[in-house]
């Protein structure tokens, strides 16, 4: 007999009036050794569980170089940019060099720009000069954009005039994501442009999502655009 999904999943702490609770550091080193765990939803929930309560930096740092889940590791990357671990990024840029998968070459280029900010610019061009993926070459137009570079706002009107569907969405779903407020009407202009024509159900819906977000001022966290 084997245990269900839910059965092998650890109990994590519970809700506070304050919010989720932040682990004592037994409890700590607990979620931590849970990192090793063999499931993959267990070591997602112990993620996202250290983003929520602000702790684990340093467990998650480590963990870059373990995990071989190209979700989980996504994850991560995400986690580190919100509890702002700048010291994890030479081994994000490790990652966006070298990993074999585009997903995660993304994931840990998002997280590069979130944690160094206009700073991350130069590293991101240079991405943009050896990155042969048109999906991660997406996120590079995204991300140099809401960086501050100049050249982001052409380089998203061209991503977004792409055939490419994935292209378009994942241009979006970064631009959502991290929300850019400069020339914000021209961001909003170029996703109406690049939805103008576009007929596929899964493009259509995520540029919409993101005009709106965007025109609001209220973004919100982006869909899953799928694997790059």
């Amino acid at each position: 007999m084997t245990l269900s999904d839910e059965e092998q999943r650890p109990s994590l702490p519970g809700a506070s009036s304050a919010g989720l609770e932040r682990p004592n550091a037994r409890e700590l080193a607990r979620l931590e050794a849970l990192l090793n765990r063999r499931e993959v939803a267990t070591r997602l929930d112990i993620v996202r569980h250290f983003a929520a309560t602000s702790q684990g930096a340093r467990a998650l740092r480590r963990r870059l170089s373990e995990e071989r889940n190209p979700v989980v590791l996504s994850e991560i990357c995400d986690a580190l940019a919100d509890l702002r671990a700048r010291d994890s990024v030479p081994e994000l840029e490790r990652l966006a060099q070298t990993h074999p998968l585009q997903q995660v070459r993304g994931s840990a280029l998002s997280a590069l720009a979130a944690l160094r900010g206009w700073e991350s610019v130069p590293y991101l061009r240079r991405r943009l000069q050896s990155e042969r993926s048109p999906a991660v070459r997406a996120v590079l137009c995204g991300l140099l954009f809401v960086t501050g570079s100049d050249e982001g706002l052409p380089l998203i009107r061209q991503a977004l005039a792409s055939r490419d569907g994935n292209v378009k969405r994942l241009v979006a779903n970064t631009l959502l994501r991290h929300s850019p407020r400069r020339r914000r009407s021209l961001v909003i202009q170029a996703l109406e442009e690049g939805l103008a024509e576009e007929t596929r159900e899964e493009v259509v819906a995520d540029l919409e999502r993101a005009i709106s977000e965007l025109a609001q001022g209220r973004p919100r966290p982006a869909a899953d655009p799928g694997p790059c």
